[in-house]
């Protein structure tokens, strides 16, 4: 009987040598993917702290010009304004120099 069993276990390890090759194949194929993969990782995890730090810098910025921007508002405000006096004063300026060469052609 053992011998029997013995030519059992080495028929079984015949028959299933190839599942076993193509398992330990899988499995070394894993392992290098899996290097990869975290490599891939890593980089990703570098990548996106990266941008997290443009965004907040963006922000800041942003902030800023927010800033400047309600700073310069009442100025800007104020020169349009007196752009628009300037401009009715030359319209006026304009008009009665009209009616004055009006009047001398009269």
């Amino acid at each position: 009987m053992a011998v029997e069993d013995s030519v059992n276990r080495v028929r079984e390890y015949v028959t299933n040598a190839r599942a076993v090759l193509d398992s330990l194949n899988h499995y070394e194929f894993l392992k290098v993917r899996t290097v990869q993969l975290r490599s891939d990782l890593q980089n990703s995890q570098k990548e996106k702290l990266g941008l997290k730090l443009q965004v907040i810098r963006a922000n800041v910025r942003a902030d800023s010009c927010q800033k400047e921007n309600s700073r310069l508002t009442p100025k800007l405000k104020a020169s349009k304004a007196e752009n628009w006096v300037w401009r009715s004063a030359g319209v006026l300026a304009l008009l009665s120099l009209t009616a004055q060469v009006l009047s001398v052609f009269k």
